[in-house]
């Protein structure tokens, strides 16, 4: 009986994943949470993080080199 049980969770997790990848009309095998929508959005908020931290340290670097008038 306990056998079954954890067949039957296996199958309704499976079917769980290729349900969700067929809606994504994605392979039905893959990375259900690998979109290309949220790896472009990563992308973009690690460039965007990396653009702002540059401008803070070039700020800061500017600010200290500044001669006092």
């Amino acid at each position: 009986m306990k056998k079954l049980l954890y067949f039957i969770i296996a199958l309704v997790l499976v079917d769980i994943w290729v349900g969700v990848n067929l809606a994504n009309q994605q392979p039905v095998f893959s990375n259900p949470f690998a979109t290309p929508e949220s790896r472009e959005r990563a992308t973009r908020t690690i460039k965007n993080t990396a653009r702002k931290a540059t401008d803070a340290v070039e700020k800061t670097i500017e600010e200290t080199l500044k001669p006092d008038r």
